[in-house]
């Protein structure tokens, strides 16, 4: 006689598809805010003496560098000898957006007002909204990193930036392209400061 025909098991899926959604930190329009807060403040912090203070630094060779390359001038491999050109790139490609006094300066303040932000995010990855403020609003009074490295285009910052864009990647889903993203911002980060290396086992204890 005839048999009822088993239901077709589903078909496995060939790729494990992870929603951008996951890259988010999972809380509410409060929180979002708050991060929201956070990095105005960082700017709101910086901004008015960011064309002042300090002034005549490291960053003026910096600048030149960026300059000469677009022109066309020049293709550097390395900022010094041991920290890449990364920075160099993103300031030549400010400066041929808008090519202003003000720029280098400006993208600093960018840079190191995204610190915070970042330092709120991974809070938030680890544990409740309050701590994660904490953290970040420390880092945006910080004398020292609001007047040295959150005001200068120096290489530090951005490599400091990709290094806790990487962290924060990390602690998503293991699965996917995320781990792969993680792995390139981290690399990014050393071609900025070598020294960076040194956080490589804590990443991959991850």
């Amino acid at each position: 006689m005839f048999q009822d025909a088993e239901p077709a098991s589903p078909a496995p899926a060939t790729r494990s598809a992870i929603p951008v959604a996951v890259l988010l930190p999972p809380v509410g329009r409060s929180a979002r805010l708050a991060l929201a807060a956070v990095f105005l403040l960082s700017i709101l912090i910086r901004l008015p003496y960011a064309q002042l203070i300090p002034m005549y630094t490291d960053e003026v060779r910096l600048v030149k560098y960026a300059v000469r390359l677009t022109w066309g001038e020049t293709v550097p491999l390395s900022l010094t000898g041991y920290n890449g050109p990364l920075m160099v790139y993103l300031l030549g490609a400010a400066l041929a957006i808008w090519s202003a006094p003000e720029t280098p300066r400006l993208l600093a303040v960018v840079l190191g007002s995204a610190l915070p932000l970042l330092t709120a995010m991974i809070g938030l990855r680890r544990g409740p909204l309050l701590p994660a403020l904490l953290a970040a609003g420390l880092l945006s009074t910080s004398f020292t990193y609001v007047v040295i490295y959150g005001h200068l285009p120096w290489a530090v910052t951005l490599g400091l930036l990709l290094l806790l864009l990487s962290w924060w990647l990390s602690l998503g889903p293991l699965g996917g392209r995320w781990p792969y993203l993680a792995g390139f911002c981290y690399g990014l980060a050393l071609q900025c400061y070598p020294l960076l290396a040194a956080f490589a086992p804590w990443l991959l204890a991850r």
